[in-house]
């Protein structure tokens, strides 16, 4: 009995270690299946390539307009910084009417995606080719006589039409959009870009479109427009403060001017009195002329202040590198469409060979026109 449980162990020994060598030869059964269908796989590459090539040719080629900018904005410490010095010389200060807010070069890109911004760059008329007039970036989008394949498709369900929408004076401070300002608003999106570099400090503003002198111009305007909503978010304070002061000032300088005729035109009338009455009266008239006249001068001063301080926290954006048409095409890049298309192909062969093969080993059926592998044969026979 001991010999036979040995012989049975040695048989149940066997097969795993025919499983271990095939494990173990997996690597170049592989190999050796894909080099007998090389046909196959190369057919199926080929068939890749030329839906790449299809791919690549069928894509127009577009150009990106680059700007590099760095932010640069007036001191907002409490002295008021260079202007604070030259208002000191005429006896002016800033005191508390310096600005301490501050707007982040980090919100710079939420400020192209603003609705007010985009609608204003959308409404910009840009130089397209074969047109002798310029055309707005909504129009060339958006009007079939203008650009048939590029007319945006009015999709009803996904873009509400906001002019069906009624519009009472409640709901007048809301920024509507209709279906023709929405779609550009997403196409500006993908078109019109700006990235900050927070670690150089740094700011990128590119557009891209079809033709490289439009690629420019839409650059210029959204860079232009940028600078103008910028200044505006930032002196959006002092303005307002200015605007205050300067409403005060006109008042001032009314009473003052009154009380300067009324004190005149009184000592004209009574040069020749000299009545304690008279006197009385013209020292009155001398004591509201010389308040308002204190009351005018200091608003004036202010006055200044407040315009000083407006131009101080007016921001800058200095252009590093401007605005340039780009007559070299920024995509598409053919080749690499190819490249990927015909590695893909390669893939989708290989994994179409060994698949089939797996299918026939596991289940047993294969296609009619597929040969399987004589080793796989083999086995089954047996």
């Amino acid at each position: 009995m001991s010999e036979e449980k040995i012989k049975e162990l040695q048989l149940k020994d066997l097969p795993e270690e025919d499983d271990e060598e095939t494990g173990s030869l997996d690597v170049k059964q592989i190999l050796r299946r894909i080099w007998q269908k090389k046909i196959l796989i190369v057919c199926i590459t080929l068939v890749f390539i030329a839906i790449g090539l299809f791919v690549a040719l069928s894509k127009k080629n577009f150009y990106t307009a680059t700007c590099l900018l760095v932010a640069q904005t007036g001191s907002t410490n409490g002295g008021g910084g260079a202007m604070s010095s030259i208002a000191s010389s005429f006896g002016l200060s800033f005191g508390n009417n310096a600005s301490t807010g501050e707007l982040s070069p980090v919100l710079y890109p939420q400020i192209i995606k603003n609705v007010d911004y985009q609608k204003e760059l959308m409404r910009t008329p840009l130089n397209f080719k074969g047109y002798d007039a310029p055309i707005t970036f909504m129009d060339y989008y958006s009007d079939p006589q203008y650009c048939k394949d590029k007319a945006l498709k009015n999709n009803s369900k996904k873009t509400p039409n906001t002019s069906q929408i009624q519009i009472t004076d409640s709901l007048s401070s809301i920024n509507t959009l209709n279906s023709k300002e929405q779609q550009c608003k997403e196409l500006l999106d993908e078109k019109v870009t700006l990235f900050y570099e927070k670690s150089d400090g740094y700011i990128v503003l590119r557009a891209t479109m079809d033709e490289p002198l439009v690629a420019a111009q839409l650059a210029d305007a959204a860079l232009q427009l940028l600078q103008k909503y910028i200044t505006d978010f930032k002196i959006q304070k002092a303005k307002s403060q200015q605007e205050y002061i300067r409403q005060r000032y006109d008042e001032a300088k009314l009473q003052y001017e009154q009380a300067q005729n009324e004190y005149a035109r009184y000592q004209d009338a009574n040069r020749l009195l000299s009545t304690a009455t008279s006197q009385i009266e013209m020292q009155r008239l001398q004591r509201n002329f010389e308040l308002a006249f204190a009351l005018y001068s200091q608003l004036s001063s202010q006055l200044i202040t407040a315009d000083l301080q407006v131009k101080e926290d007016t921001p800058i954006l200095t252009v590093v590198d401007p605005i340039v048409i780009p007559y070299k095409k920024a995509g598409p890049h053919r080749s690499q469409i190819l490249f990927v298309w015909a590695v893909a192909g390669v893939i989708i062969g290989i994994l179409f060979v060994l698949g089939l093969d797996f299918i026939y080993k596991s289940f047993g059926w294969k296609p009619k026109w597929w040969k399987v592998e004589e080793s796989a044969q083999n086995k089954e026979n047996r």
